[in-house]
């Protein structure tokens, strides 16, 4: 039988390399735009505030998506216990029934 504790469980690693590939692809387009620039050596107040924005956004993005999926899992482990529930309730009448 399958515990729905393991199922809950093995979403994680998939969660932490797709947060990881967000920020990989976040850096790499950062790194881009940087060198598109010239490679400036100063960042201007109003560019750091940018960049601080830039960062702001991502992580609360990152974060929303990560509970977002972790509600919708919560929901489904939730409908797999009452059906595991109810199976195993429809077993033990039916073997009460036999006897």
């Amino acid at each position: 039988m399958l515990d729905p504790h393991a199922l809950a469980f093995a979403q994680a690693p998939l969660l932490a390399l797709g947060l990881g590939s967000l920020v990989l692809l976040l850096g790499a387009l950062g790194l881009v735009f940087w060198l598109a620039r010239g490679r400036p050596r100063r960042f201007a107040i109003r560019d750091l505030l940018r960049l601080i924005s830039l960062i702001y956004l991502v992580l609360f993005s990152a974060m929303g998506i990560a509970v977002g999926l972790l509600l919708r899992d919560e929901q489904a482990l939730m409908a797999f216990a009452e059906s595991s529930g109810a199976s195993l309730k429809l077993a033990n009448e039916l073997k009460q029934s036999s006897d």
